[in-house]
């Protein structure tokens, strides 16, 4: 069987959607042991898998590498996918690309921004989603949603039913890490404890500029005189404001780390005083699931997406300055951390076995 790949959301450092996908298509490798991949990409890209069955598929045209990702995919991978002869094809950003009529299209929705929280999105692919969104998720052959939140959604705002849930996972290496592997790694980044720690791209809809202020605001209180307040993201966009707020707090202890690693991120949850998510919306919340799985205490914005990844254990709060602060009082005052019931989360093995499933099962 030959299986194509959207390989567009691996270009770059892996966060978010890039690590998603590269995760399960190490475990699709696992599920099926008799496919071939093809992964196309606007740019050169590292395979998830080295092996014989998985074929990297590059522009070569230098002018066409320019194009965005989306437009690449609906203007030019199209033609490779059809001279690759595909099965089936997963639309692993969403969006596909023109293929032929017997091939099965399976497509992941990871959110509703488009619908819900637009103004947090950059113009162009505010665009490119209102013209291509609607039309792909409902072309497709089958739907998958990454949390039973985002398919209620679906089913809200667009009448559709996912074909399967396929929930993010937590890799092995999100758990507490040896202490002195800790100490070394968060000297190794320049970080000191005390600190609360916030993970999220750099934009309007993680809410970190509300973060920052109430922060700042427990600084110059005393109330927190020995914490720093440590960022973990990409560049992210319309954030000037945010960039600007985080230069005037450096003196209070704000500090920006940028990207950090995977190999790094168990030791900053774990070692930190308390992990904030203040996030207004959220298809799943990966960093909430990986901090609890490191052992952090954790302050999480109310609402079902969050709630799957999180369970029982996190506080969570309204998106607002007053619910953060006074959650952030309350997180101070505690001494040590509450014991919180382990959360069981899926394995990506148990996803790829529903995305291989909805991808060999409706073979035209």
């Amino acid at each position: 069987m030959r299986i194509g790949i959207d390989g567009t959301a691996l270009v770059g450092n892996r966060a978010g959607v890039g690590r998603y996908v590269y995760e399960l298509c190490r475990a699709l490798d696992r599920q099926l042991p008799n496919a071939n991949f093809y992964v196309y990409s606007h740019v050169p890209i590292k395979l998830p898998v080295e092996s014989q069955r998985w074929h990297a598929r590059f522009e070569s045209n230098t002018w066409m590498t320019k194009l965005k990702g989306i437009l690449w995919l609906k203007t030019r991978a199209g033609a490779f996918c059809k001279a690759d002869e595909l099965d089936a094809f997963w639309a692993s950003g969403t969006f596909l690309p023109k293929l032929n009529p017997n091939v099965v299209s399976v497509t992941t929705v990871y959110d509703l921004n488009v619908r819900l929280v637009p103004s947090t999105m950059k113009l162009a692919p505010l665009v490119l989603y209102k013209m291509f969104f609607e039309r792909d998720v409902r072309r497709a052959d089958k739907l998958v949603a990454i949390s039973n939140g985002t398919a209620n959604r679906l089913k809200e705002l667009f009448g559709l039913d996912a074909d399967g849930i396929v929930l993010p996972s937590v890799t092995s290496s999100f758990k507490p890490p040896d202490p002195e592997f800790m100490v070394a790694t968060l000297e190794r980044l320049g970080v000191h404890r005390p600190y609360l720690l916030a993970v999220g791209t750099l934009e309007p809809r993680k809410n970190l500029s509300m973060l920052i202020d109430v922060f700042a605001k427990l600084q110059s209180a005393g109330e927190c005189p020995e914490y720093k307040l440590i960022l973990v993201g990409g560049k992210g966009w319309k954030n000037k404001l945010l960039k600007r707020l985080m230069r005037q707090n450096e003196n209070a202890g704000v500090l920006p780390l940028g990207y950090v690693s995977d190999e790094d991120l168990p030791s900053l949850y774990a070692g930190s005083g308390g992990f904030i998510f203040p996030s207004v919306y959220e298809g799943f919340g990966m960093p909430v699931a990986e901090a609890r799985a490191c052992g952090a205490r954790v302050i999480a914005t109310d609402i079902p997406e969050i709630r799957e990844a999180g369970g029982i254990g996190p506080h969570y709060i309204a998106p607002t300055a007053d619910a953060l602060l006074a959650a952030m009082r309350e997180l101070l005052a505690q001494t040590s951390a509450s014991e919180c019931p382990a959360q069981v989360a899926p394995s990506w093995n148990d996803g790829a076995k529903i995305l291989g499933n909805l991808l060999t099962g409706g073979v035209k």
